[in-house]
């Protein structure tokens, strides 16, 4: 029997559907890892709602995900915003909480390396499409965790400027 040779373009797409597959692998991993969470959380009876809301903060989800939860409905839990005092400061900590782990979680991105494939010439190389999602992961993370916490993730450059001295400015229209 003889061994068929794949062609370059073959191979190629071949390594690009293992990579898809395996991105979408993790895609629905990291879903059902939240369907998990979710429903771990409605199914604890010690919790009280909104200790059950604030643990999903915490573990990262997001509001919807964490009305659901916690069996409540948005308007609920803005309710409760605007009428407990302490529900607020509880939900503020959870938030850093959350932010602290997502900042872990860009050191884990930076810290995996990236996944290797082989070209015709049997060459290594890494596959430009999942360097750019882990730059895009984490550039949106830092963002959010900029907007979520300046004060901590922020950009924090302060610039100090002072001018001496008188300074003229002069007008020239074309239009005359």
């Amino acid at each position: 029997m003889e061994e068929q040779k794949l062609t370059r373009k073959e191979k190629k797409e071949i390594n690009k559907k293992l990579w898809q597959d395996s991105a979408n692998k993790a895609r629905a991993l990291v879903k059902n890892e939240r369907k998990e969470i979710i429903a771990s959380l409605r199914e604890d009876d010690e919790l009280t709602w909104q200790d059950k809301f604030l643990e999903a903060i915490k573990l990262g989800l997001n509001m919807v995900e964490c009305a659901n939860a916690c069996a409540k409905g948005l308007g609920d839990i803005y309710k409760e915003f605007d009428e407990n005092e302490d529900f607020n400061k509880n939900y503020t900590r959870a938030r850093e909480i959350s932010n602290d782990l997502k900042a872990e979680f860009l050191e884990a991105i930076n810290e995996e390396p990236p996944r290797e494939g082989f070209d015709a010439q049997g060459n290594k190389f890494y596959d430009k499409t999942e360097l750019q999602w882990r730059k895009a992961k984490e550039d949106t993370t830092k963002w959010l965790l900029s907007i979520r916490d300046p004060k901590k993730f922020g950009n924090n450059s302060k610039v100090d400027a002072t001018v001496s001295g008188v300074m003229t400015t002069k007008i020239i229209r074309d239009d005359i």
